[in-house]
């Protein structure tokens, strides 16, 4: 029996010289250990791209004084890269001159006009969000486009006064 230890310390140093991966079997004897390598490799599941594509620039001009201009509406395309719905943050600043304000009424909705927020922008940065919009899957939208906008002229100032801003619109995958 001074075989077995012997037999014991053998396997075990096999054991350690052998490289870390791949199936071991184990040697006949008393006791027979054999290993094997588990491995796990894990992608992160692909994520959607959105662009949104198509906003063009709104320039009131009018003389001072004189009634509201007409709407201005356009619509935007909003391309996933896989079929899902999109949110989209819609932040409008105001537009100040020398301490006065001029009024605009800004309305984004989906492309089927069931889902809509209204941002009303005097003095202050207004912002709110629209959810679960269906985005197309089609570069370019192909004449869907999901979003909407109308821009509203709603000042009414009896001076002269300009002023530009940003309206900002941030679309991301829902």
């Amino acid at each position: 029996m001074k075989l077995y230890p012997w037999v014991s310390m053998a396997a075990f140093g096999a054991m350690v010289l052998l490289p870390a991966s791949g199936a071991v079997d184990g040697f006949e004897g008393m006791t027979s250990t054999g290993s094997l390598t588990l491995s796990v490799t894990l992608n992160a599941p692909s994520a959607a791209t959105i662009k949104i594509t198509g906003l063009d620039d709104v320039s009131f001009v009018k003389e001072a004084g004189s009634g509201a201009l007409s709407d201005d509406t356009q619509t935007a395309c909003v391309y996933m890269s896989e079929p899902g719905l999109f949110n989209v943050e819609i932040t409008a600043n105001p537009l100040i001159s020398n301490e006065k304000f001029y009024a605009y009424k800004l309305v984004v909705s989906d492309g089927t006009a069931q889902k809509s927020v209204e941002l009303n922008v005097s003095n202050t940065t207004e912002t709110e969000t629209l959810t679960d919009i269906s985005a197309s899957t089609s570069s370019g939208c192909g004449g869907n486009d999901p979003l909407q906008l109308v821009i509203s002229d709603e000042g009414d100032l009896s001076a002269g006064f300009t002023a530009s801003t940003q309206i900002s619109l941030r679309v991301s995958p829902d």
